[in-house]
Parts: C-alpha cells; sequence; structure tokens
C-alpha cells in the first residue's frame, strides 16, 4: 500500500499423498512345481497399502475354476489384516469357484488370504494343470481404484500307465510252434515330462519253453523321433527299455 512496507501473506502449501498397493499371489510348492495327486497345494494372496492413503475398498477375487476341477479345498480361506493398528480382518468367501475378500487397509497395513487345496485322486490323466488366477484392486481417496498386474501360478500333475498285452490273449492254449506277440506300453498321462522310463521285462519263464523269433522293438506314439531301441541282458532273459516320455 501507498507510503507502507510491501504486505507479504504467508506461504501456501499443497500435499498430495501418494497412494501405493503392490498385489502377490505365491503359491507353496513355488508355481511351475509338478505335484501329484494327493499332494497339497497352499495359496496366499497378500495385498499391501505402501502409500500414503488409506484404502477402501480393497477387493481380492481368485477365480478358482481350473484349480477346483481337479483339487478340493482344505477347510475354509482365513484372511488376516497386519500391521499398525490392525484389526480383524472382514472373512474371505467362496462363491461357486470364486474366493473373494473386501475391506480396507490403513497406511502400513497388509491383507493376506491363505488358502490350501488338495489335488483330486484321478488328476494324473489328461495332462492336468492346476491353474489359478487371482486380481486385486485398492480404491485411494477422490482417485481410481490402483489395479495391480493380475497373479497367475501352475502347478503340473505328473502321470504314467503301464500295460503288457499279448497276442493271443492271456489265458489262451498254445501249442508247440505257436507264435506270441508281447506288446508293453508306457504312456505319459501327465503334464510333465518323464525321464528317465524304464521298462524290464523277465522272460525267464517264457525263454525256459520257447526262444524269440524277433528282436524287440521300441516305438513312440504321439512324438516324433525314434525310440530307444530295447535290448536283451545275458541269457536270463531279461528285456528292458530306458527312454524318455513327453
Amino acid at each position: 500500500p501507498p507510503y507502507d512496507p510491501p504486505f507479504t501473506p504467508p506461504g501456501v502449501a499443497t500435499v498430495h499423498p501418494d497412494p501405493g498397493y503392490p498385489f502377490a499371489t505365491p503359491a507353496d510348492p513355488a508355481s511351475g512345481t509338478a505335484v501329484s495327486p494327493g499332494a497339497e497345494v497352499k495359496y496366499t494372496l497378500t495385498g499391501t497399502n505402501t502409500g500414503a492413503t488409506k484404502l477402501d475398498p480393497v477387493s481380492i477375487t481368485d477365480e478358482l475354476s481350473k484349480v477346483l476341477n481337479h483339487a478340493q479345498l482344505v477347510g475354509d480361506p482365513s484372511a488376516v489384516i497386519e500391521g499398525p493398528n490392525a484389526g480383524t480382518a472382514p472373512a474371505a468367501t467362496v462363491d461357486g469357484t470364486d474366493l473373494k475378500w473386501q475391506g480396507a487397509l490403513e497406511v502400513g497395513q497388509s491383507v493376506k488370504v491363505t488358502y490350501t487345496v488338495k489335488i483330486n485322486a484321478d488328476a494324473d490323466k489328461d495332462a492336468v494343470v492346476i491353474n489359478n488366477h487371482a486380481q486385486s484392486s485398492a480404491t485411494p481417496p477422490r482417485v481410481p481404484p490402483i489395479t495391480p498386474e493380475p497373479g497367475e501360478t501352475k502347478h503340473f500333475v505328473p502321470g504314467y500307465t503301464f500295460t503288457k498285452t499279448s497276442d493271443p490273449a492271456s489265458g489262451t492254449a498254445v501249442q508247440a510252434g505257436d507264435s506270441i506277440t508281447y506288446t508293453l506300453k508306457g504312456t505319459n498321462t501327465g503334464a510333465t515330462t518323464l525321464d528317465p522310463v524304464v521298462i524290464n521285462d523277465d522272460l525267464s519263464k517264457v525263454l525256459s519253453s520257447g526262444k524269440v523269433t524277433a528282436e524287440p522293438k521300441a516305438t513312440f506314439t504321439g512324438i516324433e523321433g525314434d525310440a530307444p531301441k530295447a535290448k536283451r541282458d545275458g541269457d536270463g532273459g531279461e528285456d528292458s527299455d530306458t527312454r524318455q516320455r513327453h
């Protein structure tokens, strides 16, 4: 103003808290591991408020259709909130093949949703992969929700069947001079490579009353390439074959 010192108002500061929310979906055993029928897999879904604002709501959805088609839940899922001033977490629920959790996270808090599945006894057929997809979102004040990358885990179930057949069929009467053709078949019914695959056939009670009229032959079905040769070991009449199955 005229003839007076300049008037300087106090400074003005603005603060914009920065929100943050990572989401992780580890499994035990780790993703990529082979699991046999009857084995258990433990999943832990973790969302953490790493920012400077409250997150509300925080939502977690785990789509279990490719898990529960070959496994069963062991007990109910649990949800725990950890961190400063943590209270009791809302319960996680399962509706059909969807596992869901929703709640709020204060600054520095995290939520862990944990559950376990047991692989079905018949999951060693048809190249089964236990494939789990989970996603989450967290909403800070006055800004759009944070949507981290979804989490995915895969567990591969191995399987193997073995059969021995003969022509004429087992139980058929045969006479001197007749021929019998034996077929030994190993099949990889799972979702993993099998290496090595070993087939041993004890022929001692066959060659005591007969003789081999053609060398054993090994072939692959379903993959390209030549199978390792089957071989006879010694006069005891044991045939063996070692090979890799995919």
